[in-house]
This record gives C-alpha cells, sequence and structure tokens, in this order.
C-alpha cells in the first residue's frame, strides 16, 4: 500500500473491476468512490472536504460493441461523464480555498493505437477532446490523462498494480496536458513535433506570381 493524499474516484460501472484493485492498493485513502450512473453529486461530495485530494477519473469501456442497447448506454454514460468532468473542474476552481486537489487523473481505454495488434476503441474518446479544452482553460490545475489496454484489467490483482498503478502513480510528466499511453508498465507520451515551414519570401513570390495572372 502506497501512502498517499487523500483519493476521490469518480468512474463509470464498466470500471467497477480496475477501481475495486485501486482500492485495494490505497486502502483506507479511499475516502469516496462515486459511480457516474448513481444518484450521487460530485459538486455537493466536494464541498463536504477540507482536504488535500487526488482525484481519479476512471471510465473504461468493451471494445467491438455492436448491440445497439449498449452502444446507446456508452454514450449516455460519455455524455454523463464530460458534463460530470466539467462540473468537477468548475467546482474545484470556485473551492480553491478551501480545498487542495493536487492532481486529477482521467483514465479511459485502448483511445491511441500503440502496438499493431491493438483494437482502438472510440468510446469515451470525447473525454480526450473535453480534457484537451480544459487544460486551456484552466491551466492551474494538474491533469493527466492515461489511456490503458482493457485486456490488462483481466489479468488480477498483480499485474494491475504493477503495470498500471504504479506507472500512473510514478508519473513524471507534469500534469500540464500530458497524453499517456500505458501498456505492461511501459508508458508511452505523446509528444508534439516541430516542423520546418517554408521560408515567409518563398510564399509571398508564390502569391506574386498568382496575381499576375
Amino acid at each position: 500500500m502506497k501512502t498517499s493524499p487523500n483519493i476521490l474516484i469518480i468512474h463509470t460501472k464498466e470500471s467497477t473491476q480496475l477501481v475495486e484493485v485501486f482500492c485495494q492498493y490505497y486502502n483506507n485513502k479511499v475516502i469516496q468512490k462515486i459511480e457516474l450512473e448513481s444518484e450521487d453529486n460530485v459538486e455537493e461530495s466536494l464541498k463536504k472536504y477540507n482536504i488535500s485530494l487526488d482525484i481519479y477519473y476512471i471510465a473504461v469501456a468493451q471494445l467491438n460493441v455492436h448491440d445497439q442497447d449498449e452502444l446507446d448506454e456508452i454514450n449516455r454514460s460519455e455524455d454523463q461523464g464530460v458534463l460530470t468532468l466539467f462540473r468537477l473542474i468548475k467546482e474545484i476552481s470556485v473551492l480553491n480555498k478551501q480545498l487542495r486537489v493536487n492532481s486529477i487523473k482521467i483514465i479511459t481505454n485502448n483511445i491511441f493505437k500503440i502496438t499493431k495488434n491493438e483494437n482502438v476503441s472510440p468510446n469515451y474518446s470525447a473525454i480526450l477532446g473535453f480534457y484537451k479544452s480544459m487544460m486551456k482553460e484552466y491551466p492551474n490545475i494538474s491533469m493527466n490523462y492515461f489511456d490503458i489496454d482493457l485486456a490488462e484489467i483481466r489479468l488480477g490483482y498483480s499485474h494491475i498494480v504493477n503495470n498500471i498503478i504504479k506507472p500512473i502513480e510514478h508519473n513524471q510528466t507534469d500534469g500540464k496536458g500530458n497524453e499517456v499511453a500505458i501498456r505492461k508498465g511501459k508508458q508511452y507520451v505523446k509528444k508534439l513535433k516541430y516542423v520546418n515551414l517554408p521560408k515567409i519570401e518563398k510564399i509571398h513570390s508564390v502569391k506574386k506570381v498568382l496575381m499576375s495572372f
């Protein structure tokens, strides 16, 4: 078990198995779990605390879902998840003197294709887009986005702890909008690459040629 700040976990129903391992690993540091499909109110829950918190938002979903009812349920959960994240971050900004949030860690599955044999899932991809927007609007809140492989959740407690939880826990990125894929304990950080653009003079010369006709 790791000594850590108090932990609040917000999760989808499908994430229950992963959440239970988090709770076992962190033991009594998890002060509350809020399932998105429940009647619990995230904003009201935050107002109860005057402590230091790490917040985990966990939304995993099955791959290759074709049943329309299941797809509709995932879409509803995704919409609810984005709305919950928005309210959560707004409430944190309001309660910044009462509540110290060290970090928000968002965890989804199979959004990024790391190996050629992986299936990519569009489920909860809207959360990634929302995360990018929130990083621009609230740069003072430390947030990181982690993408895991659903297949690894089925490999049991020890594998989840050593290959998912600990890499997230010891992640060295700065909390400024990083996107990190975790596969079998290895971390793949998405980074922007800079490219050399043509010189401005060349662009101007092309424009002059076009305008001369």
